[in-house]
């Protein structure tokens, strides 16, 4: 018998259990309110942890300055502690200074100065940090569009409404 108009039709149909549609309304649900929230947690978090993790790497090259310095500061103080020790230093020091030479020994210019003269000190670098680059930095870095961040917004507000209003209950 075919339904009157303007009445509301029965809930229960014959051809699908009531437990099976409430497992398809729920499973639906899940699905659109899931993929909404999803979308939102990316827009809402990931500028922030690209922006934490790009501070931890500059915080992290900071510190390899700090201990370049602290390197430099050492062996300017062995340097010091030389000068004050090691005559034969003293006396390359002042040959490498240039006019001043020793009057009892002949002095032979070889030609080769592959390292600096003993006055100068130079200190190994400290190797630096790569930046980060995992696939959190490169979606972080499409988000940081402000356009691109509102349509994400709006498009994962409009599949939760979409996931409460075709899934929620009647």
């Amino acid at each position: 018998m075919a339904p009157i108009p303007g009445k509301k039709a029965d809930k229960e149909s014959p051809f699908v259990p009531s437990w099976a549609a409430a497992t398809g309304r729920w499973i639906g649900f899940l699905l659109l309110a899931g993929t909404g929230m999803s979308i939102l947690a990316a827009v809402v978090l990931l500028p922030e942890y690209a922006a934490l993790r790009e501070d931890a790497h500059q915080r992290d090259l900071e510190l390899a300055n700090m201990q370049d310095l602290e390197n430099l500061k050492a062996a300017h103080d062995r340097m010091l502690v030389a000068l004050n020790e090691d005559p034969i230093f003293v006396e390359r020091v002042a040959l490498s200074m240039g006019g001043v030479a020793p009057a009892d020994r002949q002095i032979a210019d070889l030609g080769l100065s592959p390292s600096p003269p003993p006055g100068i000190v130079i200190t190994q670098p400290v190797r630096r940090p790569a930046p980060p680059r995992d696939g959190l930095m490169i979606a972080a870095t499409r988000l940081s569009n402000n356009a691109t961040r509102r349509g994400l917004f709006l498009l994962s507000i409009g599949m939760l409404m979409m996931a409460f209003f075709f899934f929620g209950r009647n």
